[in-house]
């Protein structure tokens, strides 16, 4: 889980069967974003002050097309 320095949104995992792996929240407005919907991981400062940037990592190979080395990468992803 990792919340913005403004404190208006949350990253967090719901770890439920079928959601999901990551999803951003705004506070305010309770409105949800889907970062991946394949595994993948953050750490506590992966929300950019602003709310919008989240960082992530994830071994996951179709994230982006033709990754077969089955290391971890690190994104961003904007949002709202």
């Amino acid at each position: 889980m990792a919340i913005a320095p403004t404190g208006r949104y949350l990253l967090h995992a719901p770890n439920a069967t079928g959601a999901p792996s990551l999803v951003p929240r705004d506070l305010r407005t309770g409105t949800d974003e889907t970062v991946p919907t394949e595994p993948a991981t953050v750490e506590v400062d992966s929300v950019g002050a602003g709310g919008r940037d989240v960082v992530f990592q994830s071994t996951t190979d179709d994230i982006v097309p033709g990754e077969t080395n089955g290391k971890p990468d690190v994104f961003v992803r904007t949002f709202f």
